[in-house]
């Protein structure tokens, strides 16, 4: 099935694709060992009308309300009344999840009831984590940056950002194409198989012509195709951010499908995957020789930038270049010399073209509107100065070495705060 969504726009129109949207036949459960006195279903209930986290009505009356009902805004809480003797301790063992019927429920709550099963799980649990954590380790004078490198970015990344998706921005629980081969680079230093794993999976989400689902969900045949322009290279991107952590170069021979389209049901290497999206960028260019931005880039907000496809998009021309003085060698190892002789032509005039016209003078503008008008530069209202057009432009060396001098200190001049 397809559908649109938003407003009807000149030439891009996003579209849902669907085979049909099944919800998980899941129920979930909230459960205690001892039984409880009381238990509370309603978030407003337990918060109180106009109550907070800092003191729920829960809280400040000592008990709940039994409230239950399906059309309220769900929340799971339990009251347990403990009393202790002197010196006295006893566990109490709540367990929260959800399973396809009753029955699996009950067979999990059994096997939790005791604080022995309860230990030996969290011990396999902490055995799980200390894998990811502490096979890189930082050790600086910094308290503060040594616990959010060493663990809380590690588990935020892995457990919020890849497993559960659910930041700020993606609640929805759908799987970003950019967005979780990104959060992947966290498995390099740790698990390099699971950053492949991640590879392969979005792989899977391309279409013959090399664009992308922007989004999908799982198991639901439901996605987003869209005309971001960014979206299709992260995979050539991740693609060599692994071969450059493990000189693995066989990832490359993986044959992966592509989404089935129009009927037809095709398949091919990664290597066939990642020259298809650079082909597709690569066949989107303006007259001036940079990459247009379509429907946005890397920063969604720039959806209405170039829906005529005149737009343009620095960021991006550094983001590709980048990209194809990287991947050009793995071309030729291919035996595609010929290729891989274009993809450094091409690498070559754009750097000159990012130089010859998107140099603003102190740095370098972020991208163009379909009527020409320069977003990030001096000559804007505001917002004259976008962070990652200057931060690529150094970590893709497409600056000359002064102008990365002058780019990041107009940086720090504009946008560093304390």
């Amino acid at each position: 099935r397809h559908a649109v969504y938003g407003r009807k726009r000149p030439a891009l129109v996003p579209r849902f694709i669907s085979s049909g949207l099944a919800e998980a036949p899941l129920e979930a459960f909230h459960a205690c060992n001892v039984e409880p006195a009381a238990y509370e279903g309603d978030k407003e209930a337990f918060f109180g009308r106009y109550g907070d986290f800092v003191a729920p009505r829960a809280l400040r009356e000592g008990r709940l309300l039994n409230s239950q009902g399906k059309w309220g805004d769900a929340v799971a809480s339990l009251q347990v009344d403990v009393d202790l003797a002197p010196g006295e301790e006893k566990v109490v063992i709540f367990t929260l999840g959800a399973t396809k019927s009753r029955a699996n429920t009950e067979v999990i709550l059994a096997k939790y009831a005791s604080a022995d099963a309860f230990d030996r799980e969290l011990a396999k649990v902490r055995a799980l984590w200390s894998r990811f954590i502490e096979d890189s380790w930082v050790d600086t004078p910094d308290e503060a940056f040594n616990f959010m490198t060493n663990i809380w970015l590690k588990y935020q990344s892995i457990c919020a950002r890849i497993w559960a998706r659910c930041a700020y921005f993606q609640s929805s629980g759908g799987i970003g194409f950019r967005d979780q081969l990104q959060d992947s680079h966290i498995f390099l230093l740790l698990a390099p198989d699971l950053t492949k794993k991640q590879i392969l999976l979005h792989a899977e989400q391309q279409f013959p012509d090399g664009t992308v689902y922007h989004w999908w969900h799982p198991g639901t045949g439901l996605g987003a195709h869209t005309e971001m322009t960014d979206d299709l290279l992260w995979l050539a991107y991740l693609t060599l951010s692994y071969l450059d952590e493990t000189a693995d170069e066989s990832i490359l021979d993986i044959v992966v499908p592509y989404v089935p389209h129009k009927g037809k049901k095709e398949k091919g290497s990664l290597y066939d995957h990642c020259i298809r999206a650079i082909d597709k960028v690569l066949s989107r260019f303006s007259k001036r020789g940079l990459p247009l931005i379509g429907e946005g880039d890397w920063n969604d907000g720039f959806s209405h930038v170039g829906p005529n496809w005149k737009g343009e998009s620095v960021w991006l021309a550094h983001f590709l270049y980048d990209i194809l003085k990287r991947f050009s060698p793995y071309v030729i190892k291919q035996g595609d010399k010929k290729r891989a002789a274009s993809y450094l032509r091409k690498a070559e005039a754009l750097k000159k073209a990012i130089n010859q016209h998107t140099w603003d003078g102190h740095w370098y503008f972020r991208a163009t509107k379909d009527d020409g008008q320069l977003l990030g530069s001096r000559t804007a209202r505001e917002g004259k100065i976008d962070l990652i057009a200057q931060a690529w432009a150094v970590i893709a060396q497409t600056a000359t070495p002064e102008r990365a001098k002058v780019a990041m200190k107009s940086v720090e001049k504009y946008l560093f705060r304390e």
